[in-house]
């Protein structure tokens, strides 16, 4: 029907889908066997349509069955939870909540070690932390 929609315009419903040999009802296509038994065309039997043309999309393209990993939003990783966290670069670290540009995890390690020995020296020297880190 396709075709003919041009020339027709505005024509009234009943009129094209009845019009002898190029109507919805002599249409071949399974898309206007709908609109070959309908009696009006409004908002009621756009939405069967659409609904009737929904369902036949999903039989045809049917969605596939996957599984995505749960990740988080911004695709950080805790280095606890890293595979293996041995010379792998870095974008940057996080610790007691503030960003610290390193890109090598052994930078890291330096740099937490040496914020750690800010907030409590006394640590290092108390325990056999001292002789771990080679003070």
């Amino acid at each position: 029907m396709s075709g003919n929609n041009g020339k027709l315009g505005n024509k009234p419903f009943v009129f094209k889908r009845d019009l002898e040999n190029a109507g919805y009802r002599d249409s071949r296509l399974w898309l206007n066997k709908y609109l070959s038994i309908s009696e009006k065309w409004n908002k009621v039997e756009i939405e069967r349509r659409f609904d009737l043309l929904a369902e036949r999309f999903l039989k045809i393209w049917q969605l596939p069955a996957i599984e995505l990993e749960d990740r988080d939003e911004n695709n950080e990783v805790n280095i606890f939870e890293a595979e293996d966290p041995k010379h792998k670069k870095l974008e940057y670290a996080i610790f007691f909540d503030q960003k610290i540009e390193v890109n090598q995890v052994a930078k890291l390690y330096v740099e937490v070690f040496k914020q750690l020995f800010d907030l409590q020296p006394e640590t290092f020297f108390t325990t056999d932390l001292a002789e771990k880190v080679t003070l």
